[in-house]
């Protein structure tokens, strides 16, 4: 998170569980993938300068990526109705890959910010130790 930071100007709090562990392979490579598009993300289209990346798990593992910009602000894409999101490769690419590990991810837009959150049952994300 440090070299992003550096390279972006936008501070990231990193939230993860006590006792998390490692986590199967797949399911590590694609959080990790989803982290950096989300971030990415932040960087290109949020305007803002403070993100958020928590993880927790309970009868499921969840990630949020968090990015806390105003999106009334002129610099922010305006919500339409029916397609509040310009699906790009990026966002695909998260929806794939989640899909693959039988996970679900919902982002959503308001006027605090954009959140992107990944669902996982607990059993599918295997750990290790």
């Amino acid at each position: 998170m440090q070299g992003f930071t550096k390279r972006s100007g936008i501070h990231v709090a990193l939230e993860l569980p006590s006792g998390l562990g490692r986590l199967a392979r797949d399911v590590e490579l694609t959080l990790f993938r989803v982290v950096l598009e989300g971030l990415t993300n932040v960087q290109r289209h949020s305007g803002s300068d403070f993100a958020e990346v928590r993880m927790q798990h309970d009868s499921d593992l969840s990630l949020e990526i968090l990015d806390h910009s105003d999106n009334t602000s002129n610099g922010a894409p305006k919500i339409k109705q029916q397609s509040p999101y310009k699906v790009g490769v990026g966002i695909l690419s998260m929806q794939q890959r989640v899909k693959l590990i039988g996970g679900q991810i919902d982002i959503s837009r308001t006027s605090s910010g954009t959140t992107v959150a990944v669902r996982l049952p607990c059993h599918l994300a295997t750990y290790r130790s």
